[in-house]
């Protein structure tokens, strides 16, 4: 997995988005706050390896956890 990109939710052919979600879904159903919260797991545990690293892809979906 971690030699997988990510991708975006507008963009079909993205293998991931976020982690346990299908960005198949509808936007209201796809960004869930579990799905949030395992891609930022991830993430911090990328992060932990390289300081400088970030999903920016990710960022959207994890401002949509904060509202």
């Amino acid at each position: 997995m971690s030699r997988v990109g990510f991708g975006t939710y507008a963009r079909k052919s993205s293998k991931i988005v976020l982690i346990g979600s299908s960005h198949g879904l509808p936007l209201e159903l796809f960004a869930n706050n579990e799905a949030i919260q395992c891609t930022e797991i991830y993430e911090y545990a990328l992060a932990l390896g390289n300081v400088l690293m970030a999903l920016i892809s990710f960022q959207v979906c994890s401002q949509l956890c904060c509202c």
